[in-house]
Order: structure tokens, then sequence, then C-alpha cells
């Protein structure tokens, strides 16, 4: 199987002297060196890993993120409407409790 280029998930926690990677860390294949992996976590790390302890992650669904990116840009540009159409004006002493 050729992971190159995909993310995968460890099956097993790594130790080294640099660190540890745990199970069910999510990384990034690079390519096969030596018969490892060498693979980069999320920090941008470059571990080598053994063949046998990486599952590709499969994605179920991508539009997700996309489906919640575009309501937050909805949610933004309803309340940019908003404010624009706010008018704000001077309090005047009865706004303020004071009565003449």
């Amino acid at each position: 199987m050729n992971l190159s280029g995909k993310k995968a998930k460890l099956k097993k926690t790594m130790t080294t002297h640099a660190g540890t990677l745990y199970e069910g860390n999510i990384v990034k294949v690079v390519r096969i060196e030596n018969g490892d992996y060498r693979v980069t976590d999320d920090m941008g790390k470059i571990w080598y890993v053994p063949v046998g302890n990486l599952v590709e992650l499969k994605i179920k669904n991508k539009s997700v993120f996309w489906n919640f990116r575009s309501y937050l840009f909805y949610v933004s540009a309803e309340r940019l409407k908003f404010f624009e159409n706010w008018k704000v004006s001077e309090p005047t002493g009865a706004d303020m409790g004071l009565t003449e």
C-alpha cells in the first residue's frame, strides 16, 4: 500500500530519543525511505515510522468543513448588515435619567 502524500493514523505508540508519537496521532506521509515511511506530525517534525504501524486515514465527508466555513461567512455577513443599519444617536438627559 502506497501512502505517499496522504494522511495516516498511527496504530501503535512509538517512543524514540526525540519524543513520542502516540497511538491515533494523524501524520502526513512524505515518502518511503529505507523501508520506513518518512512522515511529519502536526508540528512539522519529521519521524520515521515502520510500514506496518500506519493506517490510511479515510475522510468520509470532506464537505462538512466547507459547509461550516460557508455558515461562518454567512453569519459574519449578516452581522455586518445588522451593524451597518444600526443608528447610534447622542444620549439626551432623559436617557440618563435626568429631568428638567
